[in-house]
């Protein structure tokens, strides 16, 4: 994916000291992923410095206030608030043009939100309607998806915490906030044999309806349940039986709805006793420490935010669990590589 790039990465990979990532999953960290989060990082902070040159203080909607203090909150963590871009545009273009096989996706979103974010942050559009706009549906299947460097790997380290984290067999799996099914075609991977049931659920029907297509094509012979589930109403009155699941399972879910500590003690209800509450999360190192990708989704009024390791702690603690193990260590690994952002969060149903 490197190859050629004008675009070179903060310290060459084979520099990086990857011994904080080495007991996760290859998936889940190798160059391609290096690179693509080091590109990311170049081209949102590309963007803000070019809508910060566009929009001034004074345009900002008083709404949209919390949006454009992220953006220069974006500036000043790169040392950007100088308003000089770091790169030549042609440059970026040029690495993104080269990485598209594996992230074409991310960059794609990323370009339609910051088309959009001058008349968004002055007020005269709706950031929703752009992300949930016809052409925008397409790239978001294209994105929640395996093939999606900067996305999968979010996947696969859920489905190796998943993995380890319930008995050998005869498994049932309840999975909320399934999307397009990346999530479970990740986990289904390598628990497929294992499993008696797996509760797929959704609350969009189009993401329903595509992730189910997708997980009957891919995975014939998985004894599927099908139904919508939303975790901002009483999961007790959405025929989700209490006590019954070995494995809760949630990529990129449980950070977006309205009580996430209501929301997880729910979830802990549908499990066995020793069951486990598996999620898989962006997150921030600290809780001030804004995720790039943030500047796609801060778009839509509903987004509040990742959480830092030590908030999951706390909320997961606050719904009953008693045990949360969080992968990898964070304070280790942002030592060495301060904008690494992806987590498996493991918390145990007592016994």
């Amino acid at each position: 994916m490197t190859s050629g790039s004008p675009f070179r990465t903060s310290v060459p990979y084979d520099e990086l000291d990857t011994t904080p990532l080495r007991e996760l999953p290859d998936a889940a960290w190798a160059e391609d992923l290096f690179f693509a989060d080091e590109l990311m990082n170049a081209v949102i902070d590309d963007h803000c410095v070019r809508i910060a040159l566009e929009v001034s203080s004074g345009e900002v909607a008083p709404k949209r206030q919390p949006e454009w203090n992220w953006l220069l909150d974006r500036l000043t963590v790169a040392g950007l608030r100088g308003l000089k871009p770091r790169w030549d545009a042609d440059a970026l273009r040029a690495a993104i043009d080269g990485a598209r096989d594996g992230l074409g996706p991310t960059f794609d979103l990323i370009e339609l939100a910051a088309r959009a974010y001058p008349e968004f942050l002055r007020g005269e559009i709706d950031g929703s309607a752009v992300l949930t706009s016809r052409d925008a549906l397409p790239l978001w299947e294209r994105y929640f998806d395996n093939g999606n460097v900067s996305y999968a790997a979010t996947n696969r380290l859920a489905a190796w915490a998943a993995s380890n984290a319930v008995a050998a067999s005869g498994i049932r799996v309840l999975e909320v906030g399934g999307g397009f099914g990346s999530a479970a075609a990740a986990l289904l991977e390598v628990v497929r044999d294992r499993v008696a049931e797996y509760r797929f659920t959704e609350k969009v029907p189009f993401f329903m309806a595509k992730g189910k297509m997708r997980l009957a094509r891919e995975f014939d012979g998985v004894p599927f349940e099908f139904g919508r589930l939303d975790l901002d109403e009483p999961v007790a009155d959405q025929g989700v039986e209490n006590g019954m699941f070995d494995l809760v399972y949630a990529v990129n879910v449980l950070h977006a709805v309205a009580d996430p500590v209501a929301a997880a003690r729910a979830l802990r209800s549908t499990l066995k006793l020793g069951g486990a509450l598996v999620l898989g999360e962006a997150v921030r190192a600290r809780e001030n420490r804004a995720v790039p990708i943030e500047f796609v989704f801060q778009l839509t009024d509903e987004f509040r935010g990742f959480f830092s390791p030590a908030r999951w702690d706390a909320i997961l603690r606050e719904a009953g669990f008693e045990t949360v193990t969080v992968a990898p260590d964070f304070d280790r690994v942002t030592a060495v590589y301060p904008t690494y952002s992806i987590a498996s969060i493991v918390a145990e149903n007592p016994a």
